[in-house]
C-alpha cells in the first residue's frame, strides 16, 4: 500500500526528493524552486521527511494557528552547520543509501542547495519545545547512522518526545515507514 491510500496525510519530501516519490499523494514540492517557508498547509497530519522535516517545523513556528499534527520521519537533529549535513550526506552517498528521484536533475540541484542552508538557519529542537507533544510525533529508522542517528535519539528521548523506532529501516523513505505512520494516526 502507497502513502495514496491515507488522504489525510501531506506530505514534505526529504532533500532532492519530489512528492511523487513518495507514492500519488498531496505535498508541497519544496526543493524544485525556491519556497515559502510560510506556506499554509491544511492537512489532518503533515509528513516531512529527513530535511523536510525541518521545513515541517519552521512552517508550524511561523504558523501558530496549524492544527495540524507533525509527524517527523529521520529529522535533521540537532541543529549542526551546512558542512556538517553536507559531509554526513556524503558519507552516507558514499555508503550506497540513497536511492535517486529521477525527477529531480541537475536543474534543481542548486535552488535545493540554496534552500537546504535556508533551514539551517533554525534550531529544530528550539521549534520542538514549542509544540505540544500530542501533536507531534518522531519516526525514526534504527539504522540511521548519518542524520537522525543515536545522538539525535538521545535528544528525543531526553525532551520527553513521542518516538517511534522502525527496526531494519535506515535515512531513506521506504514503503516499510507507512506502515508506521498508519500506526501512529
Amino acid at each position: 500500500m502507497s502513502i495514496q491510500h491515507e488522504k489525510k496525510l501531506f506530505i514534505i519530501p526529504g532533500w532532492m526528493k519530489s512528492v511523487g516519490f513518495y507514492g500519488d499523494c498531496k505535498g508541497l514540492d519544496i526543493w524544485k524552486n525556491n519556497f515559502n517557508l510560510n506556506a499554509q498547509i491544511d492537512a489532518a497530519y503533515i509528513v516531512g521527511h529527513s530535511s523536510g522535516a525541518n521545513f515541517a517545523l519552521i512552517n508550524r513556528s511561523l504558523n501558530k494557528n496549524s492544527n495540524s499534527k507533525l509527524i517527523l520521519l529521520n529529522p535533521l537533529l540537532p541543529k549542526k552547520n551546512f558542512l556538517y549535513w553536507i559531509f554526513q550526506w556524503m558519507k552516507f552517498a558514499f555508503k550506497g543509501g540513497i536511492r535517486v528521484d529521477k525527477t529531480m536533475g541537475i536543474k534543481q540541484f542548486f535552488p535545493a542547495l540554496k534552500n537546504f542552508a535556508a533551514l539551517l538557519n533554525f534550531d529544530p529542537i528550539k521549534i520542538i519545545e514549542t509544540i505540544p507533544k500530542e501533536n507531534l510525533i518522531i519516526i525514526r529508522g534504527s539504522e540511521d547512522r548519518f542524520f537522525c542517528d543515536d545522538n539525535a535519539k538521545k535528544i528525543i528521548k531526553e525532551k520527553n518526545i513521542n518516538l517511534v523506532e522502525v527496526d531494519g529501516l535506515g535515512h531513506e523513505w521506504n514503503e516499510n515507514f507507512l506502515n508506521a505512520i498508519k500506526d501512529v494516526i
